[in-house]
């Protein structure tokens, strides 16, 4: 399975100006619902992301009966720390500590990683664990799960903290989920802590679809559901929906092809450009 195959795409979703586009007296308090649902969004998708370096089941999908656990645990932290290396452009920014059997650990300075995003420093670490089924005297995965750990910063100023749980069936086209306690800041400064689910699927083209919840808490409170939402490695979503339900009402972004998403906030709908299509 190549890299790209496994990664959630960066969504990002301007917040909305409110102000600008409606007369709306809540309109400072929307738009930093808005801020603070793009960043969970945003915070999910990463979270993904650096799930999907870890989910490289390379070598064990197509026997998934046929590998001790023992010898599974070897292959899925090497694949890790490839996968990890070659994720960003420059090998030497990351040094990866793995035990080869319970943990892939990475420490990143000053990497540039997917889609030429620059400034990743910090770290990530995984601890290994598998679902089994007995095959012969031995003990075989069906499934992989990691406990991840993360303190992240980008050169953009976005920032990611928290630590999350993936479980991947090792069948390729088997839903992959997370499910963890996220702190996103986005590049333009917008926080938000989380409660998050996500499951997320690929496609024969490396293409991956969405579907995510997650409680907001903080600066802003509310719900987030995010529905189908479609996109390939390095573009903008193509499909999909985000539902925000704040305390000042629902806000909802509709994907579709092109280069801006359709706003909706109460009675007023109108498009606004992606900020991944600059």
């Amino acid at each position: 399975m190549s890299l790209a195959a496994s990664l959630i795409p960066r969504i990002l979703v301007l917040a909305l100006p409110l102000a600008a586009a409606c007369a709306d007296p809540a309109a400072d308090e929307r738009a930093g619902e808005a801020a603070a649902g793009a960043a969970a969004v945003d915070g999910t998708a990463d979270a993904a992301m650096i799930g999907g370096w870890y989910t490289d089941t390379t070598g064990l999908a197509a026997a998934a009966a046929a590998v001790p656990e023992a010898e599974a645990r070897a292959l899925l932290t090497g694949n890790t720390a490839r996968a990890i290396t070659a994720a960003v452009t420059t090998p030497a920014c990351v040094a990866v500590d793995t035990d080869q059997a319970t943990y892939v650990a990475a420490t990143f300075t000053a990497c540039t990683g997917p889609g030429g995003r620059g400034g990743l420093s910090g770290t990530v670490r995984g601890e290994l664990g598998f679902a089994t089924t007995p095959c012969g005297p031995a003990q075989c995965p069906t499934a992989l799960t990691w406990t991840m750990t993360a303190d992240l910063t980008w050169g953009d100023g976005a920032a990611l903290a928290g630590a999350w749980g993936i479980d991947a069936p090792l069948a390729t086209a088997a839903p992959r989920t997370l499910s963890g306690a996220l702190t996103a800041i986005a590049r333009d400064g917008a926080t938000a802590s989380s409660q998050a689910t996500a499951s997320w699927t690929r496609t024969a083209d490396d293409c991956v679809a969405l579907d995510a919840q997650a409680t907001l808490s903080g600066a802003a409170s509310g719900a987030l559901t995010v529905t189908s939402l479609a996109a390939c490695p390095g573009a903008c979503p193509t499909a999909g929906a985000v539902v925000l339900q704040g305390a000042r009402g629902a806000l909802a972004w509709n994907y579709g092809a092109g280069t801006t998403v359709t706003v909706t906030a109460g009675e007023h709908s109108f498009a606004l450009p992606l900020a991944c299509a600059r």
